[in-house]
């Protein structure tokens, strides 16, 4: 047990609580990153140590060890680590974070009924920054709809957060929201060069951040601000690229023989600027497939829900509802599962 709780303060960096001598000890590695021959090193310099009242700082974890077992030598028993309210509970989650393809679908084929992949929706670069493939009329509007409310959803956060005492100060939360989508019409009218230059942003939040917003006071309505903007700059791209002339299937993906084994399995085809894991400026499609023979074979193949090429961002359904989903390039994964 020494050796694990080393190994979650030293090179987790993980806080632990622990029993010892029928006492309960909350430790906190204080860490400290140096920036040293071009890249960061992370070291812990020492550790805080409470228990009950008392507040305590070892310099080594040497110096923790004595303070634990004191001279009786006592045992010391993990109780939890990390935000999990057990040891064993975030034991489950490092191993959750290193399962390949086998144990994923061990996991969830015995309740998932589709998976959906995500790619994006044009060829992006420099010199063409809304891509040079045409988006449809009804494409357009689904993702103009999704990203709306994205934006608005964000607002609504924004607003929940706020104390009771703000939003009595506010109007209702509707009302509030059209005037915050007001105030971003008139202020990025005169911004066409800004927006051209920025790929459709205004920096609408950073006009909060310098108090020149009409709700500037309310710092918990900065997201509120930078919502709208991100809004603002996606329809912007949309409206250019209704205007690109190329036109290749959307579907044009399943065509290559890297992917051929899933175009019988695939169920349709979303396009928007936000997805299960994140959102993006750059539109998007998100394609979702059946889970049968082909396409579980083809799973099969991945060493895990990282090992990705054009099509990314693995997420598992259960009757509509992400019960998994993966960011391939971040390299991190949740479970959603056991959410009612």
């Amino acid at each position: 047990m020494t050796e694990e709780l080393r190994r979650l303060l030293k090179e987790n960096f993980v806080d632990a609580t622990v029993e010892a001598g029928g006492k309960i000890y909350r430790i906190e590695p204080q860490v400290s990153v140096n920036f040293k021959n071009g890249t960061f090193e992370t070291r812990v310099e020492a550790f805080k140590v409470f228990c009950g009242d008392k507040e305590t700082s070892c310099g080594s974890f040497e110096r923790l060890l004595k303070l634990l077992t004191g001279k009786g030598g006592e045992q010391i028993k993990i109780v939890a680590a990390g935000n999990f309210d057990s040891y064993a509970e975030y034991l489950a989650d490092e191993q959750f974070k290193k399962i390949d393809m086998a144990g994923l679908l061990e996991k969830y084929l015995p309740i998932a009924d589709e998976f959906s992949l995500t790619t994006t929706f044009n060829s992006y670069d420099e010199e063409h920054p809304c891509g040079i493939y045409k988006v449809g009329e009804s494409q357009a509007a689904e993702a103009a709809k999704g990203i709306g409310e994205y934006a608005k959803n964000s607002v609504l956060s924004a607003y929940k957060r706020l104390t009771d005492g703000q939003k009595r100060e506010l109007p209702p939360f509707d009302k509030l929201y059209e005037e915050i989508k007001a105030e971003y019409g008139s202020f990025a009218t005169s911004r066409g060069q800004l927006m051209e230059k920025h790929g459709g942003s205004v920096f609408f939040g950073d006009e909060f951040a310098r108090g020149n917003a009409k709700y500037s006071k309310y710092e918990g309505l900065r997201g509120a601000y930078y919502a709208v903007d991100f809004e603002g700059a996606c329809l912007f791209n949309l409206e250019k690229m209704k205007k690109n002339t190329k036109i290749r299937p959307d579907d044009w993906e399943l065509a290559l023989e890297y992917y051929a084994p899933l175009k019988s399995s695939l169920k349709r085809i979303e396009t928007g600027f936000e997805w299960h894991c994140t959102a993006s400026a750059q539109l998007s499609k998100t394609m979702y497939f059946e889970l049968n023979g082909g396409s579980i074979s083809w799973l099969k193949g991945l060493k895990n829900d990282y090992d990705m090429r054009r099509l990314e961002d693995l997420a598992f359904y259960r009757s509509g509802k992400c019960v998994f989903s993966s960011c391939t390039h971040e390299q991190f994964h949740r479970d959603f599962s056991a959410e009612k």
